[in-house]
């Protein structure tokens, strides 16, 4: 392992907001280190794509919410390094395990190499008042199998972060993308965007700087028999409104013992696909779906029916950002 594991902060600069990630960059890699790398094996196609015109890629029709669908939030299950202060703001990290590797086993992992405010998987969420705030059409944090991205540690539905409108009638954020040929961070752009009340572009390796628009790094690094597949940290302000986020994608590809624990980090390329999609949906607020037919699956399962979000995704997503009767 690289020496600077322990290392436990990275500063995150995007769309000219600037936000301290509480994460580790041996864990989480260095970005710039990361997209030097990526520009320099793979110019290719991703380097002369051009960037999104959302005309091309219209939205779903808005989902029929079902009321029977809103859910309360059970045990958690999922991996998360989080720093909250007193006027509610704060930062996150939320890890994707390895296929076949429980969330104690990469929670035991991430506290033993010095990842600081990570909570314990099973704890039950703090459960208080359900009252929705004006901004979202909320009802609980749950619906069906989805979960939006702090449920899991906190179900109160004016705690759950998202992207401020800013310049535009939805948020804008840019997926900038550094990363290798293997991940498919277009096509994920592309499938999350379906997705009511919220704008996702595709761009390569430079964000373009807009005022009032977002931009969320998507990086690689070959971070190896770290216990993670991706990771997605993110910050947010006393409001709940995110001010940051990135993405980091672990490149490893292989077997490896960690612990006397042998992990397979093998992946096809459903999942690749799917380890694109699934962070990137942290990166809009999403948390886990306890579907394997959704790609914010708690791990990767190389399946063709993991590729993309599902509906209950979909329909989440867009009352998180109270678009859901448009």
């Amino acid at each position: 392992m690289p020496k600077n594991w322990l290392s436990n902060r990275v500063m995150i600069v995007l769309g000219g907001l600037m936000a301290v990630a509480v994460v580790a960059p041996a864990l989480a890699g260095t970005a710039s280190a990361a997209s030097a790398a990526s520009l320099g094996r793979h110019p290719g196609a991703k380097r002369s794509a051009r960037p999104t015109d959302l005309k091309d890629y219209p939205k779903l029709p808005a989902a029929t919410v079902n009321p029977a669908k809103w859910g309360q939030p059970g045990r958690s299950a999922d991996v998360v390094a989080m720093h909250v202060a007193r006027d509610g703001s704060g930062t996150a990290t939320y890890y994707t395990p390895v296929r076949g590797e429980s969330a104690a086993e990469l929670y035991a992992i991430l506290k033993a190499h010095g990842i600081s405010g990570l909570q314990r998987p099973g704890a039950v969420p703090v459960s208080q008042s359900m009252l929705p705030r004006a901004v979202t059409s909320l009802t609980s944090c749950k619906y069906g199998t989805a979960q939006t991205f702090r449920c899991n540690v906190d179900t109160n539905v004016t705690h759950q972060i998202r992207w401020a409108d800013g310049c535009c009638r939805h948020p804008q954020v840019w997926f900038v993308d550094h990363t290798g040929a293997q991940w498919p961070v277009t096509n994920s752009t592309y499938e999350w965007n379906q997705a009511v009340g919220v704008d996702s572009l595709y761009v390569w390796a430079s964000c373009p700087g807009y005022s009032g628009q977002y931009c969320v790094n998507v990086t690689d690094t070959n971070a190896g028999c770290s216990g993670w597949q991706g990771l997605t940290s993110v910050s947010w302000n006393g409001s709940y409104y995110m001010t940051g986020a990135s993405v980091q994608l672990n490149d490893y590809n292989g077997t490896c013992i960690l612990g006397g624990v042998t992990y397979d980090y093998s992946k096809n390329s459903y999942g690749y696909r799917q380890d694109a999609c699934h962070e990137m949906g942290h990166a809009l607020g999403m948390g886990h779906n306890s579907s394997t037919n959704s790609c914010l699956y708690g791990t990767i399962i190389d399946s063709s029916g993991a590729q993309l979000p599902d509906g209950n995704d979909f329909t989440l997503i867009a009352a998180l950002y109270n678009d859901g009767n448009e």
